[in-house]
């Protein structure tokens, strides 16, 4: 399993670019909360009641390249910026009030389907500006990785 995204199928691809993306987007204040913690205490290392125990082998795997993480969060806001009105109201139905599609749809008097073009469309925004940044795939992963213990967001 230690396949190269670049070996990957371009449908799995996308398919991991749209859940990359989604994880992004719902957790969005938590990354930017933990970033300015890590940044405050002058720390790589990701510490409080998400974290890791001590014990955990795998908390070295919790060490943050902070910078990353912020080029990350600065494309992502950026991104968010650019949305035109209509798909910016539904990125807050979707990712800040954790609206299901068909809710979304009845509360925006909208088609299902075009709630799912939408999101498609957001999706595609903030990819476009991750990759302006030239942040690779990789890199969101590794991130997501690292903070598996602190946003607890399902992506569905």
């Amino acid at each position: 399993m230690t396949k190269k995204f670049y070996e990957a199928d371009p449908k799995e691809l996308e398919k991991l670019w749209n859940r990359m993306t989604d994880w992004l987007l719902f957790n969005l204040e938590e990354i930017k909360s933990y970033i300015r913690e890590m940044i405050y205490l002058g720390s790589g290392i990701v510490s409080g009641a998400g974290a890791a125990p001590e014990n955990d082998a795998s908390l070295e795997l919790n060490v943050i390249i902070v910078n990353e993480a912020m080029e990350i969060i600065a494309a992502v806001i950026t991104a968010i910026k650019q949305l035109e009105p209509e798909d910016f109201d539904i990125y807050i139905d979707r990712y800040h009030h954790e609206m299901i599609y068909s809710k979304i749809a009845e509360w925006e008097e909208i088609a299902e389907i075009t709630v799912k073009r939408h999101i498609q469309k957001i999706r595609d925004t903030v990819k476009n500006y991750i990759d302006k940044n030239d942040i690779e795939l990789e890199t969101i992963v590794r991130l997501k990785d690292k903070l598996r213990y602190v946003c607890r967001k399902k992506v569905a």
